[in-house]
């Protein structure tokens, strides 16, 4: 085999030659992605639950840093491994997170409920419109 020939054929079936350009690196895929930004954060997640969990721990966080809470226990040395061990987090701060999260779905719902009422709405009234351009007085 020559050294500087690409043998394609080896790479497999769904392999596709480019041009190795910049236009080539940089695609933009349509996808849903869920950004969210919140006290000064800002993260893009592939999936909704992610992103809902990862708003609540944004969320709780920034309210024990204010009110100067313990978010975790203290860390402990082993001394039989000679390393740190991190503390665990605490009850109270768990409870807040999963408070803030029920909240944040609560609220999810209520607003796809409002969205959904706003199309029944518009189609009714769209309908209603069409009937008092026919009226005949």
């Amino acid at each position: 085999m020559n050294p500087g020939k690409i043998d394609y054929a080896r790479m497999g079936e769904d392999y596709m030659a480019d041009a190795g350009g910049i236009e080539d690196a940089m695609r933009k895929i349509d996808m849903p992605v869920y950004v969210i930004y919140r006290h000064g954060i800002y993260k893009r997640f592939l999936s909704r639950s992610a992103a809902i969990d990862n708003l609540a721990r944004i969320m709780a966080t920034e309210v024990y840093k204010r009110l100067g809470l313990q978010i975790r226990f203290d860390d402990a040395y082993d001394t039989k491994n000679e390393v740190w061990v991190r503390g665990g987090l605490t009850f109270k701060y768990l409870s807040c997170r999963d408070r803030a999260k029920r909240r944040i779905l609560r609220l999810l719902a209520k607003r796809r409920e409002i969205e959904n009422w706003k199309k029944e709405y518009d189609l009714w009234a769209s309908k209603h419109d069409e009937l008092m351009k026919r009226r005949p007085y």
